[in-house]
């Protein structure tokens, strides 16, 4: 079994005491998606495909908005989003709200 993704790595993480963004499901609301862009100025918007489907960032299926109207725009675009992996076609299941960190070198 391949656990991918914060959705479902974060608790397994949190548990090995690794640091973790926060995170927010597609069932979020607006205020609550408001509260997380409010923290950072962005917010990352990625769909969930279960089995650990790559390069979606190359794909264009990884969207940073910096405000609510456009994650929820994102949200209705990635939702149902279709990738090729390794000559497969996979439909995501959903999407995640991550929250955004900086780089520090």
């Amino acid at each position: 079994m391949r656990i991918t993704g914060m959705k479902y790595g974060a608790p397994i993480l949190d548990l090995a005491g690794f640091p973790i963004p926060e995170i927010l499901d597609a069932d979020a609301n607006l205020t609550q998606i408001e509260a997380l862009i409010q923290k950072r100025g962005k917010c990352v918007v990625k769909p969930i495909f279960y089995g650990g489907v790559g390069k979606k960032g190359k794909a264009g299926l990884v969207k940073i908005v910096d405000s609510a109207k456009e994650a929820q725009h994102a949200k209705q675009q990635l939702y149902f989003a279709e990738h090729f992996f390794h000559n497969e076609r996979i439909q995501s299941n959903g999407v995640t709200f991550v929250r955004v960190y900086p780089i520090v070198l």
